[in-house]
């Protein structure tokens, strides 16, 4: 039944279109560290929803399967209702575009009566009202919510069919499609102008659709005009491209049975990821290994999930692959669940403790890691020049530097200015690695030295201030040394100065 209901949740994603985030190039994708990571809720969670700027709406279980709770954090003056507490609920919401209204199932005050009731949340007023009449049924499913307040709401029927209806603000209710056999795994708004399968540009005609994905012996996906009341099915690849219940994922990338995150690449070779083939001949990248659950979002050209060690953030090409310094995991859990907030500013990451669960919120940002060397005066450094770190190289008979010990090495770095010293040359290089935890490899540890680092934050006295700019100075390992890719001799480091930047969502 756990496994059954984890299916069945469509994610809520508030302001889809709405929030116009910036595109995570592969530079940026690079850079990305963790800021700041909180905890948000002791849920076990089934669905996540966002509203502006980063508050989250978690639904779950205090402990599966008898304590349902509904959870608020960080919401900005929005809330639910405090009293009484909404503990008899099934676990699915929708929430409106604009963020300020919910809709959710309750169950029946007697647990035994079969059915619900849809509830309608006033965030701001945090006050609840029925919303439409009670509904015979076996089992709930999930829901959307229009502009208008409009809520297109799915449950499986006493006798095993799958039922969408429409419920308007007013309360009038009508059924718009049945489906036999099928149970509803997840709808979703098809926005205007969405693409079509194979990619062509489609322009939709005036009105609002709704994409079923629906199973039974096999899965289909259904597009239901709202207005008119008729649907029929379309290509699976349609329902893809709008699944919540895929966190994001592009089409061609999925979890395979044993973990591993896989990319269909039709062929194309594979760079940087090892490559297999699949039963059918086609060829697939695999990004990661050992992937416990994983999200993305349209703007980014890249993939965060979640393994033992904590977040990872591979991109598409594969080129790139690292873990996310600053995240923290729920100690002796295993995430089942991610979200990417449609700003691109934050992470859910949701773990399972047997019967319970934590949820915790992670805000991204940029790290640049600049480096100050001191090359000796043979040296002909420039501006431009590729400089490698690294504890041991390889040297020639007659002693010169050849190449470092590539399997020791530490850092890549950029040179962008160089002047002349007493002894030698005195050059500012910045990272240019993909892999992170570049800081750690350099000075011993991700973490400012005590007392070193300087903050901004913003904040006021209701709420705890937002870090928005770290920057401190740390001491190079000792043995670390510099070599400028095509010299033959190598230089030192005389410090490291890392500036950490929260990203901002667009304004």
């Amino acid at each position: 039944m756990r496994r059954a209901l984890g299916l069945l949740i469509a994610a809520a994603v508030c302001a889809q279109g709405a929030w116009c985030a910036p595109w995570l190039d592969e530079q940026s994708i690079r850079r990305l560290v963790v800021m700041e990571d909180v905890a948000a809720a002791p849920l076990l969670a089934e669905q996540i929803g966002w509203l502006e700027p980063g508050g989250i709406v978690v639904s779950g279980w205090e402990r599966w399967p008898d304590q349902p709770a509904l959870v608020c954090f960080d919401c900005h003056g929005l809330g639910l209702p405090q009293a009484p507490r909404p503990l008899s609920f099934f676990p699915f919401f929708a929430l409106s575009p604009s963020c300020d209204r919910l809709a959710h199932w309750r169950r029946p005050a007697e647990q035994e009566q079969a059915g619900g009731q849809l509830m309608a949340v006033d965030l701001p007023s945090r006050t609840a009202a029925p919303l439409g009449e009670p509904a015979s049924f076996a089992s709930a499913g999930p829901l959307v919510m229009l502009a208008d307040g409009t809520v297109i709401a799915s449950y499986q029927s006493e006798g095993g069919d799958s039922v969408l209806v429409k419920v308007s603000p007013e309360g009038a209710q009508q059924t718009l499609a049945e489906f036999g056999q099928e149970v509803c795994e997840g709808l979703a708004l098809e926005p205007e102008g969405s693409a079509a399968a194979g990619g062509a540009a489609a322009v939709q005609p005036q009105g609002t659709y709704v994409l079923a994905r629906c199973a039974g012996e096999q899965r289909h996906c259904y597009r239901i005009d709202v207005a008119a009341g008729v649907w029929a099915e379309v290509e699976p690849q349609r329902c893809e491209l709008h699944d919540p219940l895929r966190a994001g994922l592009p089409i061609g990338v999925r979890l395979d049975s044993e973990d591993g995150l896989v990319r269909d690449v039709g062929g194309a070779p594979a760079r940087g990821a090892a490559a297999a083939q699949t039963q059918g001949g086609a060829e697939e990248m695999l990004l990661a290994t050992e992937v416990q659950a994983a999200c993305s979002w349209p703007g980014a050209s890249a993939i965060i999930y979640a393994d033992a060690g904590g977040l990872g953030l591979v991109s598409l090409t594969g080129r790139i692959k690292r873990h996310l310094w600053g995240a923290q995991r729920a100690s002796g859990a295993r995430a089942h669940k991610l979200a990417w907030s449609p700003d691109g500013v934050y992470v859910a990451h949701c773990y399972q403790r047997e019967h319970t669960g934590a949820v915790r919120r992670a805000a991204l940002g940029t790290e640049e890691v600049k480096v100050r060397l001191n090359l000796p005066a043979e040296s002909r450094i420039k501006p431009t020049d590729r400089v490698w770190v690294a504890p041991r190289f390889r040297f020639d008979e007659q002693g010169r530097v050849i190449e470092p010990v590539w399997e020791t090495l530490k850092a890549l770095l950029r040179v962008q200015q160089v002047a002349q010293a007493e002894e030698g040359f005195v050059a500012d290089t910045v990272s240019e690695g993909i892999e992170g935890g570049v800081v750690e490899r350099l000075t011993g540890s991700n973490r400012a030295p005590r007392g070193t680092d300087s903050h901004v934050a913003i904040g006021d006295a209701s709420r705890p201030p937002t870090a928005w700019v770290q920057t401190f100075t740390a001491e190079p390992l000792p043995e670390l040394r510099a070599w400028v890719q095509g010299e033959t001799v190598v230089g030192t480091l005389l410090s490291v100065v890392v500036t950490r930047r929260r990203l901002m969502a667009p304004g």
